[in-house]
């Protein structure tokens, strides 16, 4: 019986040890796979803190300067260090750096002044609040000091000072901020986006390489002037080395999601470049794509160009002070556009069939849409580049004037991002003040970490907050608690504690993050004025005060979230685009389109609701909750609504350059019918992600046949080649064809996205 129950045990005992053994021979590669930090710029930032936050700590302890110096320049540097992030130039950086310094003052001083009362404090919190999250409309660094400058907010306004203290503030404040911009400046300096930059321009040089194959190939013998060249084998290892490079460029968007500034227009245009990226990856890699017309001269210019182009991208990428020119590529898709307009009238009236005609300039599109694809790409590298963008494609804002009016209205993004963020620090302050919390600064402070951009992800961060400060100070107290009366023991834990505060959060996880940032502040605060363990239970207690505030304001303001409100931004943008397309529809195919005032107000809404859906979908890269559908998948969303909008531009600028094809007849009508049937799947998809739910009865067509016969009719009417008038009105109709074909099958390949979003809507609130 003995020798039984032995042999029981024995069997249970030594695979649960093996099983322990493999899982501690796995942690090592378990850690590596959870820290996500391409280019170790997280740990440069870290290192900085750790190295610049524990040397302050030690000048001002060893100067005797005081609590009230010692902790605005303490927390200044961190500010500036850990909560915000700016990339680009050094020159740039240092000049961010700066500016956010000489900024933080006004604040510290407002906040001083109002401290006094609790109204004038919960005021200034509203007032001054408002003014910073409604700052960061304007992007760039703006977005990216947020934090920093809501820290200097909170610091002032919590705490009653004197005008002396005020001035100490300001001192420590500047002397922080100047460490912080040396340290920036000279200690391991590197963007984030740098890597990510790398990958996208190595995408670039390949897909480059692969066009410069293809322009080789199509200069190569052949028996027709319109014989359908094949790429050459050597495209294929080009293709797949740019999906690498593709692949490491999407693993890199985690980090501009937990980065403390947030994601910004940078990391927007490049999730969107990563889109275009592997739209033209696809299309140069089908067989015959670009390199198919051979018909004129003129093509083997404009695909030098595109190449031209897409290296000159790269360069932009890696070198910001790169100056690449796109005008050749301009010019020769003019130039290309004049000759294949020559050409097929000389076909034509040397008598060559129709339908021989019809295919050399339908060959002819996949190479002008290349060069289409080029110049967005070329825009999103310059934004991503941190330059002025060039061309009329990207989508911007004109004047200060226009910011303020499209901003104004209850869909705002930013208003309801700038009023939540104002009326949750409001609502801590007065709490704290009114309840007599004795470190109002950590519910503010508490208020500030939990609020996220919206009420699913504020209650979910509300919760990861609450964990990790408590996990914090769990680990924290008994460490005060062992190290009282020896404070040698909490310096040496200090610059790891720094470090893991501005380590953690980004590359690993925000409940990790959360309670490193909570040991470090009980230990910080127990080294600047030395008290007993129990500052960390009060600690929670703040901070339990401040995320249920977050949450709660999060509710009350924006119930949809980002979430919610990405998918009504989106479906707004393709009511927009379906209009504004439809107006470009009737002006180059009716004979009678709408009056010019009409076609104007409906372009213009779309772009606005373009600007609109690019700021929420940058607000939505912010959230801390797991998606179910990926970055990816919103991304081709947004640049489908956009792609929707570039085919109106091409058919606008079309009718304006007399290539209206309305006096086509019965051609028109058909490509008129078709257009309505293409507008009506895009209020379909409209409506299914807005209301989370299919909506297709009916199963999509095939409508290539029907374009087809109607470009051959109208190229087959005598007076196409009596005169030119009669040709650009067949080539208009043609050319209007082939984008219906483009746009059928943009609008197909939307139809997975939109499904994977309707899972996403699905999700629990805690997820």
């Amino acid at each position: 019986m003995a020798r039984a129950v032995a042999a029981v045990t024995l069997s249970w005992v030594v695979p649960a040890r093996q099983a322990l053994w493999q899982r501690l021979a796995d942690a090592p590669q378990f850690v590596r796979q959870s820290i996500h930090d391409p280019g170790r710029v997280v740990l440069r930032r870290g290192l900085r803190a750790a190295v610049l936050v524990p040397l302050l700590l030690a000048v001002s302890s060893g100067l005797h300067l005081g609590a009230s110096l010692a902790t605005f320049m303490v927390f200044g540097a961190m500010a500036l260090l850990v909560f915000a992030d700016f990339g680009g130039t050094t020159r740039s950086r240092v000049q961010a750096y700066l500016a956010a310094t000489l900024a933080g003052i006004p604040l510290i001083v407002v906040g001083s002044f109002a401290a006094g009362s609790m109204w004038t404090a919960v005021a200034a919190s509203a007032i001054v609040g408002f003014a910073i999250a409604a700052s960061g409309v304007a992007g760039g660094y703006f977005r990216s000091a947020q934090t920093a400058l809501l820290l200097a907010l909170i610091l002032s306004v919590t705490n009653v000072a004197s005008i002396d203290d005020m001035k100490l503030r300001v001192v420590g404040w500047a002397i922080g901020g100047t460490a912080a911009i040396l340290s920036g400046w000279l200690l391991w300096p590197r963007s984030s986006h740098l890597a990510l930059r790398a990958h996208a321009a190595a995408v670039l040089e390949a897909l480059a390489a692969t066009v410069a194959a293809q322009e080789q190939a199509a200069r190569g013998p052949s028996s027709s002037r319109l014989e359908q060249g094949e790429p050459p084998t050597a495209a294929s290892p080009l293709v797949a080395t740019a999906r690498q490079e593709l692949a490491a460029l999407r693993s890199g968007f985690v980090v501009a999601q937990r980065r403390p500034s947030g994601a910004t227009r940078r990391d927007r245009a490049l999730a969107e470049l990563a889109t275009e990226l592997e739209r033209a990856l696809t299309f140069a890699s089908e067989p015959g794509s670009i390199s198919s017309s051979n018909a004129i001269p003129e093509a083997h210019e404009l695909r030098a160009a595109l190449v031209g182009a897409l290296r000159g991208s790269a360069a932009r990428l890696v070198r910001s002070d790169d100056v690449p020119d796109i005008q050749p590529l301009v010019t020769a898709r003019d130039a290309h556009r004049t000759a294949l307009d020559n050409w097929a009238f000389e076909q034509l009236n040397t008598g060559a069939p129709p339908a021989v005609v019809l295919d050399g300039l339908v060959a002819a599109h996949p190479l002008r849409l290349m060069s289409l694809v080029a110049l967005t790409i070329a825009q999103n590298a310059e934004i991503v580049a941190g330059v002025p963008t060039t061309g009329q494609a990207e989508h911007q804002r004109r004047d200060v004037w226009s910011i303020v009016r499209e901003e104004l209205t209850p869909s705002s993004v930013w208003l309801q991002n700038s009023l939540r963020t104002a009326l949750g620090l409001a609502v801590a302050v007065l709490v704290a003040r009114w309840l007599a919390v004795a470190y109002a600064f950590w519910v503010v402070l508490g208020t500030l970490s939990a609020l996220r951009s919206n009420a699913s992800a504020t209650g979910r961060s509300a919760v990861l907050a609450l964990v990790g400060t408590g996990v914090g100070v769990l680990v924290a107290v008994p460490l005060v608690g062992i190290a009282s009366g020896q404070t040698a023991w909490l310096w040496v834990a200090l610059p790891v504690l720094v470090f893991l505060a501005a380590y953690t959060p980004t590359a690993v996880n925000f409940v990790i993050g959360q309670a490193a940032f909570s040991m470090l502040v009980v230990v910080l605060f127990n080294i600047l004025a030395p008290t007993d363990w129990q500052i960390g239970l009060v600690r929670v207690e703040d901070a339990a005060l401040g995320v249920g505030i977050s949450a709660l304001v999060g509710l009350l303001l924006w119930p949809r979230g980002a979430r919610g409100q990405l998918r009504s931004a989106l479906a707004t943008l393709y009511e927009a685009a379906a209009g504004s397309l439809a107006a470009s529809f009737r002006t180059i195919l009716s004979a009678e389109p709408e009056p010019a005032a009409a076609t104007h107000a409906a372009h213009d809404r779309a772009h606005t609701e373009v600007i609109r859906a690019e700021e929420v979908f940058e607000l939505f890269l912010n959230e801390r909750s797991g998606q179910v559908a990926s970055v990816d998948v919103w991304a081709r969303l947004l640049n489908g609504g956009k792609g929707i909008l570039v085919v109106g531009e091409v058919l606008d600028w079309m009718a304006q350059h007399g290539y209206s094809a309305a006096g086509t007849g019965a051609p028109a009508t058909t490509l008129g019918s078709l257009a309505s049937e293409a507008i009506a799947n895009m209020s379909r998809l409209a409506e299914e992600i807005r209301g989370g739910r299919s909506l297709r009865v009916t199963v999509q067509r095939d409508v290539s046949t029907e374009l087809r016969s109607a470009a051959l009719a109208s190229l087959s009417e005598p007076a196409v080649i009596a005169a030119r008038d009669g040709l650009h009105a067949a080539i208009g109709l043609v050319s209007t064809a082939d984008w219906l074909a483009q746009l059928d099958v943009l609008l197909h390949d939307l139809e997975a996205p939109v499904a994977e979003t309707l899972a996403d809507d699905r999700r629990s609130w805690w997820r």
